[in-house]
């Protein structure tokens, strides 16, 4: 798969030739347009792309692009950067153009900026019949990562779907078969104890209540009041999960489902 620079490579250039009217080519440069009036536009992406992409230009070349070179030029001579209307119309521009772009989507936002410091630019020069602007991009669009896969444990308190799991075959009860398709809640259960109810009653923020059993022995994966499985605690995208260790004989298990209506 393409990466973004390379997209963009071949998609704007395409698009400002069908804007403009004329050959155009994108190349690579060995110079960075001239820092002094150096305009910046910044474009943004949060869907299957993700990250910013900044086009940055030196403004009296910007103007030639856009058509405005003339009114331009005698601006720049008693200032060097461009008036608010005029940036406005730069932004516009670079969103036509965008519009006109064979791109998998368009950028969220559009946003003029000041002259990036501090981050790597990638110096190009657009070439458009005579003309030749000077630009430079930062890119960190990156294409939005796959989605992680499901792990096989189930997370505590969640429903158990995994169609990894093999089917359970029918019973031969056409009553116990009806229910193999309905989905139920499970939970893990870590321990008990037996408290009085005047220690129930005495228990407060800070108190510690011991429980039956060790760190190192399994948790009980819990249907209604039964048990269904035992395993080991597991961290499943930030979440608790059950590693499956030991696995309760189906009929048992349709048993306990059996006992929640």
């Amino acid at each position: 798969m393409k990466d973004f620079l390379e997209i963009w490579a071949e998609a704007f250039p395409d698009a400002v030739m069908q804007k403009l009217g004329v050959e155009v080519v994108w190349e690579p440069a060995d110079e960075l347009p001239a820092a002094k009036a150096a305009v910046a536009v910044e474009m943004r992406w949060e869907g299957e792309w993700q990250g910013r992409c900044v086009l940055v230009g030196a403004w009296q070349e910007i103007a030639q692009l856009m058509g405005e070179a003339d009114a331009e030029e005698k601006k720049s001579k008693k200032a060097g950067m461009p008036d608010e209307q005029a940036a406005g119309r730069w932004r516009k521009w670079v969103r036509e153009t965008l519009e006109g772009m064979m791109i998998p989507e368009q950028p969220k936002s559009i946003e003029l900026l000041e002259r990036p410091r501090g981050v790597p630019l990638v110096p190009c020069i657009l070439r458009a019949g005579e003309m030749a602007v000077h630009l430079a991009l930062v890119s960190e669009v990156k294409t939005k990562p796959d989605p992680e896969p499901v792990s096989q444990a189930a997370g505590a308190g969640s429903r158990a779907e995994d169609a990894s799991l093999p089917p359970i075959q029918g019973t031969g009860n056409p009553g116990l078969d009806l229910l193999l398709d309905i989905e139920v809640d499970v939970s893990l259960r870590f321990g008990s104890r037996e408290l009085a109810i005047r220690e129930l009653l005495a228990t407060g923020p800070g108190d510690v209540l011991e429980l039956d059993r060790t760190i190192t022995d399994p948790v009980d994966l819990v249907v209604g009041d039964k048990i269904v499985a035992r395993g080991e605690v597991v961290l499943v995208n930030g979440n608790f999960g059950l590693r499956v260790t030991e696995v309760a004989e189906p009929r048992k298990c349709l048993e306990s489902v059996r006992c929640l209506f």
